[in-house]
């Protein structure tokens, strides 16, 4: 589906298609009134708003631009990927 196209159904059709085809990426931004959880649909990202206290959707945010993904970088963990071990080198 196309992110225009995606866009300009009812939200209510945008939460179906994401539950459907979705991948959760388990990056979450925590503020004390909202979550806001990362997905990755298709070509383009989308961001569910959680109420903090009941954890209730409020909205849908879509985007695709990359940049966007800046604020949640900080939330990788990569370090075990430069991780050496003896035994893999014969060191």
């Amino acid at each position: 589906m196309e992110f225009k196209k995606f866009k300009s159904l009812p939200q209510e059709i945008q939460a179906h298609i994401l539950w459907l085809d979705g991948f959760y990426l388990n990056l979450v931004k925590r503020t004390p009134l909202i979550n806001i959880a990362l997905y990755s649909l298709y070509d383009f990202y989308v961001e569910i708003y959680f109420d903090h206290e009941t954890e209730e959707p409020i909205f849908l945010n879509t985007f695709k631009q990359i940049k966007r993904l800046d604020s949640y970088l900080e939330m990788v963990d990569i370090d075990s990927l430069f991780e050496i071990r003896d035994e893999d080198y014969n060191l």
